[in-house]
């Protein structure tokens, strides 16, 4: 049974070495992100190419949106300096992966998964603003800002699906309008 005992210490250091391994590409991510963010003077990022960071974690937050496919997850942070903001969280129910969008939010009030769970509207009140994001991660672009929007409620009001594409419907001061969202 000593075999069997070095076979057990061999593998708990291996999954510690594994453990090790993931801890420090989340410090390294987490710092690049931090620095890029805390070297921009703007409110309003450009669009991303590079929406998210994968990350092997836990969802923690309020949960503001769920479908078969995924759970849309806030949470309140604080940068460095003590600023309030809110991040995105988007799990895939089927993989369990987990998904951080890579802006900081002001107060998302609402969130909204298309018919087809392979993107999310994401409406943050503070800023004026929908955000749409790829539930696997591969975009980030705000599709609307206050001035193109309805005040007051909720301006996501649903989604269409036409020609191989998904719209995300908003209301406006004058009615509705349809914003393809890329993927």
């Amino acid at each position: 049974s000593l075999q069997s005992r070095e076979s057990k210490v061999a593998s708990r250091r291996k999954n510690f070495k594994r453990l090790a391994l993931y801890l420090a590409l989340i410090v390294a991510l987490l710092a690049g992100v931090m620095m890029s963010i805390s070297g921009s003077r703007r409110t309003l990022p450009a669009p991303l190419s590079s929406a998210t960071a994968r990350l092997p974690v836990t969802v923690s937050g309020t949960l503001i949106a769920s479908s078969e496919k995924c759970e849309v997850y806030k949470q309140r942070k604080f940068d460095e300096r003590g600023n309030e903001y809110e991040q995105v969280h988007i799990k895939d129910t089927t993989t369990g992966e987990v998904f951080t969008v890579g802006h900081r939010f002001g107060t998302v009030v609402s969130a909204s998964i298309s018919p087809t769970g392979q993107l999310v509207a994401i409406y943050d009140e503070e800023r004026g603003e929908v955000w749409a994001v790829a539930t696997n991660g591969s975009s980030l672009q705000c599709v609307a800002r206050r001035d193109k929007i309805a005040v007051g409620g909720n301006p996501i009001a649903g989604w269409y699906i036409g020609f191989g594409r998904e719209f995300v419907k908003l209301r406006t001061p004058s009615g509705y309008t349809y914003v393809e969202v890329e993927r």
